[in-house]
């Protein structure tokens, strides 16, 4: 029994290890036939993004480049909408900038 919750002790401390090691990513891949998109949550903007004007194929995400000093904002995922407001602003009020992508348009 004491090997038993040793061993299960150790599984668990290294399960938290491996996961404090990961990167973060703080991103939102939406993808349609035509577009590729690669939204930040950091901030307004792009992390990548993919055009396929025919729709019949994708094509490697192009990566863009982050602001050099972003403004501290709050991202809201709402379906293929990303909502950014500044950090002390509540979800009730307007977006201050948003980047949705449709089907064929962001």
């Amino acid at each position: 029994m004491k090997n038993w919750i040793i061993g299960s002790c150790i599984l668990v401390l290294t399960a938290t290890a491996t996961c404090l090691a990961a990167p973060l990513d703080h991103s939102i891949r939406i993808t349609t036939d035509y577009i590729n998109a690669k939204i930040s949550l950091d901030y307004p903007g792009f992390e990548g993004l993919s055009v396929d004007s025919l729709g019949k194929q994708h094509f490697p995400l192009v990566a863009i480049l982050p602001p050099s000093a972003p403004r501290p904002t709050h991202a809201k995922v709402r379906g293929s909408r990303v909502e950014y407001r500044g950090s002390a602003v509540s979800d009730s009020s307007p977006a201050r900038w948003r980047i949705e992508v449709g089907n064929d348009e962001v």
